[in-house]
């Protein structure tokens, strides 16, 4: 049987560069409608500063995240800063938050250094996160990468 699911999405979004500091503001949302069914609805609110000192060879980028969706299929997918050739889009859904900080320090026009750190809170009661192989007990998970290059 065919269903009718009607899904309204927006996004409003600005970026301030002063000086060495860049500052993002975005806030998603989106409404789903499905036929004999109420409403639901997701939000993200996204703060990002970037810091690119000019006497020293140093990026700082910080992200902060708060989400409240309520069902699976308003998650919202959101692209996040990552080490050099690595990328996250995650999707959000639930009640919590997600932070993240990266850093870059070039040593020398050889030698670069990436460092990211993140975590995710869910506030949303869940006892666990994941799935088979990749289920976390509790409701908080953390990750750091670490890259270094050389370049020859």
């Amino acid at each position: 049987m065919i269903e009718r699911n009607d899904k309204i999405a927006f996004r409003l979004q600005s970026v301030y560069e002063t000086g060495i500091l860049k500052f993002k503001q975005q806030i998603d949302a989106n409404i789903l409608h499905k036929e004999h069914i109420a409403p639901t609805c997701g939000i993200t609110v996204l703060q990002e500063v970037g810091v690119r000192f000019r006497k020293w060879p140093l990026n700082i980028d910080f992200s902060y995240l708060f989400f409240d969706v309520q069902v699976y299929n308003n998650r919202i997918y959101l692209y996040e800063k990552n080490i050099l050739y690595a990328f996250s889009i995650p999707a959000f859904s639930g009640i919590g938050s997600r932070y993240y900080v990266n850093f870059r320090y070039d040593f020398n026009n050889t030698i670069s250094c990436w460092l990211r750190y993140a975590g995710i809170l869910y506030m949303d009661g869940r006892e666990a996160i994941g799935s088979g192989n990749e289920m976390i007990a509790g409701n908080r998970k953390s990750e750091i990468n670490c890259l270094i290059r050389l370049k020859f």
